[in-house]
């Protein structure tokens, strides 16, 4: 089922059954307060790691962008390369991008370590690049 069908779908459901939107909502938090959502969270927290410690400069937990120092696990993600993650998040559908790199054991075209600075970087790069394609001048010509 793609990523469309199956929120049509829970969308079709809750609103046929307002109950199990309730049902679910106090499913949810009872885990939560119960203290289910630690181990959870650390699960996820160490699985984070091992993908970002996979795709870092040498297999280290680092910012893949050249001179960057970054290790903080707060400020580094997942990047696709060919900047192509709205695509593959399509793909994808549920499944976290995380899990997805672990289960197919790694890929190495398609993702790398880059810190948030650097994400932003490269997006913005990506940008100014598609003006200048589009109006046929640098953004920065007076």
């Amino acid at each position: 089922m793609k990523k469309e069908q199956f929120n049509k779908y829970m969308r079709d459901r809750y609103a046929a059954r307002p109950d199990v939107r309730e049902y679910q909502i106090n499913r949810t938090l009872s885990r939560y307060y119960s203290g289910g959502w630690q181990a959870v969270q650390t699960q996820n927290e160490a699985l984070k790691k091992e993908v970002l410690m996979h795709y870092g400069r040498d297999g280290k937990l680092q910012c893949c962008w050249a001179g960057c120092e970054v290790t903080d696990l707060d400020m580094l993600s997942l990047d696709h390369i060919k900047d192509d993650g709205a695509e593959h998040r399509k793909y994808l559908g549920t499944i976290r991008a995380y899990q997805w790199a672990k289960a197919h054991e790694f890929p190495t075209d398609i993702f790398q370590t880059l810190c948030m600075n650097h994400q932003w970087k490269k997006e913005l790069t990506r940008r100014r690049a598609a003006a200048i394609l589009k109006v046929g001048g640098s953004p920065h010509d007076d």
